[in-house]
């Protein structure tokens, strides 16, 4: 609350101050005004109650003349003495100017209207210490001085000993004059991108120029770290200073390698002055020949799309830099990388993606430090881009794909394209006639049906022959219509009954023949062009229900176990497309040997219409079980459900009409959570069937193992585990009390994860039939400095650590150290890297490593 204190019979009638001579008309000849706070109960007694904040904060306004752009506004919380004579005023504790878009703020500011200048500086608290530094904000500029000196007319300013942020850094200066156009010269500067009132490091310059949202630069100039001067001086400095985007060089980065010799990596020229796209071309050279390019360009536009494209050719001569001869083993290599996101907002009901991966064989393994330290373990790679259209109020949809994958062990590559596919949705086109009710009623109303059409093209071959004439003319292609047509009904209140017919047509633009060579005696295979049609169809139903199974106990806590079982039987008939009428299958004669059947489309996209009659019954029970058990928790006992087993299913199929061999294996699949962390997946594959062995062939054979008092034989087992183990997280209310003790307090909860997983597998009848990995994988925070990642495995079988792989990150305030290590194995190497976190000074680093090609000379 405010009053405002007069001379006695004085009355102000109005108090405006500009910077200019003003004349006031006054009774008496009074020469200062003292403006303060007051108690609450004196407010209503004031002239100028309106021109005060309700925050005991008092506020003028200087107005605009000629010669200044704008009103120049102040307010102090503590006092305010304004000299008429000497056209001044002073404001006293949290004082503020505000001028354009220029904010001052102080302990104590002088203003100086008769020469247009401001002064601030801070005050000194009760115990003699500086507080409430002069801060000054100019649009995206912000500096903290002792003292600060102001020219509202000609925009010149002086300042002492001051910090300002440039971008990411900061400068430190004990001198600075300020010029009309907003530029700063600094005595005795510093630069750095440490945060710190002292910082950690710094770049020193006697002489330091600051164009805002432009550069810094600085006459000679020399790196200290912790107040240390090191070697490191340079004749001149210049850092970007823009938060707009801009071209620049890239600075490459060097050091030796045994296998290759002196190099430079990654050194080159980034485009980005365009606000969607950007480009960076980098380069690696070696003495021994070696090099290697590299394209890198990322684009985005808001709502619309986004994603890169990274383009690599490398050229790797084998062999030390010391002696390399015309005889020595070069390898060109590519990479083509590209990605891209369309924005669904963009276009509604449309979408376009593109992921696409395609290496040369040895790329990876040449230019591991270039594409990560784990990317020459990978060696199959796949692609896909893919559009996709739906049409609103229709159920079809339409996708327009081209795939391709590639293995650069077996050096084959696999490519669809393009591939066109249209679904239909699926619909209930008799719904309106379903009949009032009954199992008709059901059958009509759920009859639905849906339909895929699918057209692609595909070709498989080694990568050495992909683009060859002969390769182009292997294309296999061909269409298919797949229309599947199903509606379900209830039987006997507790039992589903879902019948259905599904056809399959399949189109194809080539076919084969095959004829009998008698002065060759062999076959000869004939491609033959046309189109032809094979339309297919299969029948089957399914009943399917659940049973519920509930077992209560007496005890204390153990209090019920719910078995629900889902039993399904389905039933299925293929017709026998071997017969003639249907023409999918035909016979050669020869003079010696038996018929030969084949089918016209064996080579197709498609493969041939399944052969032989088949009337397949398949069973499967899948099976869940839960207990309920009473707990003991801070509001009393509680009931709790606890999953036992999450899943046990029991799969076969039968085929009534097979002459042998009716009953294939059953497949036990379970899983289930123990201990609320241990994650537990079995599989088995359990044959009926004996075997016999002859001449090292082993053959299945109609006779059951129950003959033998057996289920079946074990034939394929596998056991998987996995957990995840971390700290707990400390409440509050379990952190000790620190206390005012020489030792301090010392916190030794520290936050670590670990990922462990197991496997084994047993397939008895081959020369291993026993395999086990073991895989782990975890960090460890020892101080929220300090991280440690790691990921290894034991060969329980070989007795030998596997792949590994250690990671140590050192947080350093504005610098930081990471090292990188394999240890073990092929690929053993390491990389040491202590550099400044700003991108600004990311070229200041010290990187040592040694890649795993140094180790095999």
């Amino acid at each position: 609350m405010h009053s405002v204190f007069v001379k006695k019979n004085f009355i102000l009638v109005c108090l405006l101050i500009t910077a200019t001579s003003y004349a006031y008309t006054l009774k008496t000849g009074a020469r200062y005004y003292i403006i303060k706070s007051v108690p609450s109960d004196s407010l209503k007694k004031t002239a100028l109650s309106d021109t005060l904040h309700s925050n005991d904060t008092l506020t003028k306004v200087m107005p605009k003349k000629h010669f200044l752009d704008a009103k120049v506004t102040y307010s102090a919380t503590d006092s305010m003495i304004v000299d008429m004579k000497n056209k001044k005023a002073y404001l006293y504790n949290n004082a503020v100017v505000v001028y354009q878009d220029m904010k001052l703020t102080a302990g104590y500011i002088e203003l100086d209207f008769g020469n247009n200048l401001v002064n601030a500086t801070s005050r000194k608290d009760s115990a003699g210490n500086k507080v409430q530094k002069p801060v000054s904000e100019q649009k995206a500029e912000k500096f903290t001085a002792e003292n600060i000196t102001y020219n509202f007319k000609t925009k010149r300013g002086k300042i002492k000993d001051v910090i300002t942020q440039q971008g990411q850094g900061y400068i430190h200066g004990s001198d600075i004059k300020k010029d009309s156009s907003n530029v700063f010269f600094v005595a005795n500067g510093k630069y750095t991108t440490c945060d710190q009132q002292h910082p950690h490091f710094y770049i020193g310059a006697k002489k330091v120029k600051v164009i805002p949202n432009e550069k810094i630069i600085t006459g000679p100039a020399r790196l200290v770290i912790f107040d240390i001067p090191t070697p490191l001086i340079v004749p001149f400095g210049l850092f970007p200073n823009q938060q707009r985007r801009t071209s620049g060089i890239l600075i490459p980065a060097y050091g030796y390698s045994p296998n290759w010799g002196y190099y430079l990596q990654q050194g080159g020229f980034y485009f980005g002055k365009h606000e969607n796209i950007d480009l960076a071309l980098r380069g690696n050279i070696y003495t021994n020949g070696s090099f290697l390019v590299n394209a890198l360009s990322n684009y985005n536009k808001r709502y619309g799309y986004n994603g890169n494209i990274n383009i690599s050719f490398s050229h790797y001569v084998q062999g030390t830099n010391n002696f390399v001869d015309r005889n020595t083993p070069r390898e060109n290599d590519y990479s083509l990388k590209w990605l891209y996101t369309k924005d669904p907002k963009s276009n509604p009901g449309s979408s376009f993606s593109a992921n696409v991966n395609v290496v040369s064989n040895g790329f990876n393994n040449f230019n591991a430090s270039s594409v990560g330290a784990t990317a020459h373990l990978s060696n199959t790679f796949v692609s896909n881009v893919t559009y996709s259209k739906s049409f609103t109020g229709t159920p079809f949809n339409i996708s327009l794909s081209g795939t391709h994958s590639q293995n650069t062990l077996t050096r084959t590559i696999n490519i669809t394209l393009p591939q066109l596919t249209v679904n239909m949705n699926r619909i209930y086109p008799l719904k309106s006639l379903a009949p009032a009710h009954g199992i008709a009623h059901q059958f009509f109303e759920k009859f639905g049906i849906s339909a895929t059409a699918n057209a692609k093209n595909t070709i498989s071959t080694g990568d050495s022959i992909l683009f060859t004439r002969n390769t182009l003319n292997q294309m296999t292609n061909g269409a298919q219509l797949i229309i599947p047509m199903s509606t379900s009904v209830n039987l006997l209140k507790y039992f589903n009954f879902t019948p259905s017919v599904n056809t399959t047509t399949n189109i194809y633009f080539k076919s084969v023949q095959e004829n009998y060579d008698v002065s060759q005696k062999k076959l000869d295979t004939v491609t033959v062009n046309g189109t032809k049609i094979t339309p297919t169809y299969n029948i089957s139903a399914k009943l399917s229900t659940l049973v519920y199974g509930n077992y209560y106990f007496k005890s204390k806590r153990l209090k019920q176990i719910r078995h629900v079982m889902t039993p399904a039987v389905t039933a299925t008939y293929i017709p026998d497309y071997y017969l003639n009428k249907y023409g999918y299958y035909k016979t050669v004669k020869d003079t010696l040997a038996s018929p030969i059947i084949y089918s016209p489309f064996q080579n197709g996209i498609y493969g041939a219409p399944p052969p032989g009659k088949s009337s397949n019954i398949a069973f499967s029970i899948n099976n869940t079980l839960e207990a309920k058990v009473k707990t003991k928790t801070d509001s009393g006992m509680v009931t709790k459900k606890v999953m036992l087993i999450q899943q046990l299913l029991i799969s076969t199929s039968y085929n009534p009409i097979a002459d042998s061999l009716r009953l294939q294996p059953f497949n036990i699949q379970a899983r289930t959570l123990l201990f609320k962390t241990l994650n537990v997946n079995t599989s088995a594959i359990v044959d009926p069937y004996q075997t016999v062995t002859s001449e090292g062939i082993t053959t299945r054979i109609n006779k059951l193992e129950l003959e033998n008092f057996r289920l079946g034989r074990l034939t394929t087992a596998n056991i998987a585990l996995g957990t995840t183990l971390h700290s707990k997280k400390t409440s509050a209310k379990n952190i000790p009390a620190r206390t005012n003790t020489s030792y301090g307090y010392v916190d030794f909860d520290i936050p670590w994860n670990l990922n462990i997983s197991y496997n084994f597998n047993y397939q008895p009848g081959i020369a291993l039939p026993i395999t086990q990995a073991l895989t782990f994988s975890g960090d460890l925070s020892l101080t929220k400095k300090w991280k440690i990642r790691g990921t290894s495995g034991y060969d329980i079988k070989n007795n030998k650590i596997t792949y590994t792989t250690i990671n140590i990150h050192r947080d350093l305030h504005c610098w930081e150290m990471s090292f990188n290590w394999i240890p073990l194995g092929q690929f053993q190497s390491y990389t040491i890297m202590i550099n400044v976190k700003a991108s600004t000074l990311k070229d200041l680093h010290v990187k040592r490593s040694r890649s795993w090609q140094d180790y095999q000379q």
